[in-house]
This record gives C-alpha cells, sequence and structure tokens, in this order.
C-alpha cells in the first residue's frame, strides 16, 4: 500500500509520515517545494532513512531510525518532531540547534517527559 501525507515536514504530517514508513508502507509525501532543502531530509537520512527528492516532494522509503545526530539549523518543527520520533529509535539521538524550540513552544520539553518521553535539554541547545 502506498500512503499520501500532505504536510510531510509539519509536525503532524511528520509523525504520521514516520509512523506509516516504520511499519514498512510505502510514503509519498506532499510538501512545499521550498521545504525540500530543509533539515527535515537531512536528518531523516541521518537517522538511516532512505529519501528519495522528486519535483513535486519526496518518496521516503520505510523503515526504522538509528540513532545519530541531526542539526535543526533552528526549526523548531524540525527540532520537535526529531524530539518525538527519537522515542522509537534504536539509539540515542541528538538534536543540535533547538534554542527555537521554547519560543514556538515554551513547555514543549516538560510536557513531553510528562507522556514519557526521555528529552533531555542541554544548556546551549
Amino acid at each position: 500500500m502506498t500512503a499520501l501525507v500532505t504536510g510531510a515536514t509539519g509536525f503532524t504530517g511528520g509523525h504520521m509520515a514516520r509512523t506509516l514508513a516504520a511499519r514498512g508502507e510505502r510514503v509519498r509525501a506532499i510538501v512545499r517545494p521550498r521545504s525540500l532543502d530543509k533539515p527535515a531530509v537531512a536528518a531523516l537520512r541521518a537517522l538511516g532513512i532512505e529519501v528519495e527528492e522528486l519535483p513535486d516532494g519526496a518518496r521516503i522509503q520505510g523503515g526504522s531510525f538509528s540513532g545519530g545526530m541531526i542539526d535543526s539549523r533552528g526549526d523548531h518543527r524540525v527540532a520537535m518532531a526529531f524530539a518525538v520520533g527519537a522515542a522509537r529509535a534504536a539509539g540515542p539521538v541528538r538534536i543540535l540547534d533547538t534554542a527555537n524550540v521554547a519560543t514556538s513552544f515554551p513547555g514543549f520539553v516538560s510536557q513531553a517527559a510528562a507522556v514519557g518521553l526521555a528529552i533531555k535539554a542541554e544548556r546551549g541547545d
């Protein structure tokens, strides 16, 4: 089965795309063209997910996140989405450049911890 996910670089769409891909489903993502060069694609690749960029979106091959390090490059959406996705990763995931999360969602770390996610905010991130 192939699933079509709109807004795959956003929080909800990104979660859906990762969940479907982890189940082994083929995912066809609709994203804004400018999003293709965003940190989300680099982050997926850094965590072992195969991404083929297409003129109208991206094809994401299903799989599981490995551990690794990603750079959100100041994109709060990437930082938060991958912090949640890291809960299912095979190893630890370190996310760089996350200070912007405090601006867009000041209680993110404490609320994530309240639902059982093991997120640790380090000074300087």
